[in-house]
């Protein structure tokens, strides 16, 4: 097994040394006598360099985007809806950049959180969709975690990559755990008295796509169901 891409999503706590470790990392590794053979056995690889996707997230920043509207004469500002284009200003001129308003809850207090790519060797800025398939990424990453490690049942026959690839998914899952944390807290406060099992959730109800989201939080729903039988 071997990857092609490898995504690096850092909060600004980390520094770039921890970028260029893992370069190196990458190189020894390629380096590997036993891991060139294995490669080139079973896959028909000569040298193994993935591409790498290296990005800075800064949650609450002090830059905020308003839309304006002309309501009676006078203008107001309300956090923006749709996907906007900042041309200039608070963005930067050489680095691919972008603004995020995920705290949806709060929307007229929340902070936007600022996606900086410091380095794109797979090309995705290049893209007129980059950035919804960046965001699409970052939104299947945060409900498909668990489901994209390639080992979940033990290590597979390359143990120095698997390795390899659990400390870049444990990077990722940064990001992941705290939107997912959030998703699930708000799941368990749907659940009421009256619901006995999962199907009378009416939040399932009215959308079968969370019914197979994994970070549900329902150990108090069993435990009625259990001191009632």
């Amino acid at each position: 097994m071997y990857t092609l891409h490898i995504f690096f999503f850092l909060s600004l706590s980390l520094s770039f040394k921890e970028f260029q470790a893992m370069e190196r990392a990458i190189y020894q590794l390629s380096k590997d006598k036993d891991m060139k053979e294995k490669l080139k056995k079973n896959f028909g690889i000569q040298a193994w360099k993935p591409k790498l996707l290296f990005a800075v997230v800064i949650r609450q920043i002090v830059e905020k985007i308003a839309d304006a509207q002309d309501v009676h004469g006078h203008w107001e500002y309300t956090p923006p809806v749709k996907p906007y284009v900042i041309q200039d200003g608070i963005t930067s001129e050489h680095l691919w950049d972008a603004l995020f308003y995920l705290n949806i809850k709060s929307r007229e207090k929340a902070k936007p959180t600022r996606l900086v790519v410091l380095r794109d060797e797979i090309g995705m800025s290049l893209s007129k969709q980059g950035v919804q398939e960046l965001y699409q990424f970052l939104h299947t990453l945060c409900y498909g975690y668990a489901f994209a490690l390639p080992f979940q049942m033990g290590p597979t026959g390359i143990s120095f990559l698997s390795f390899l690839l659990l400390l870049l998914f444990l990077f990722c899952r940064i990001v992941a755990f705290l939107y997912a944390q959030h998703y699930s807290k708000w799941i368990g406060e749907m659940v009421l008295q009256r619901d006995t099992k999962v199907s009378d959730l009416s939040v399932l109800k009215s959308s079968r796509l969370l019914q197979h989201r994994p970070m549900l939080e329902l150990n108090g729903l069993f435990e009625k169901e259990t001191e009632r039988k």
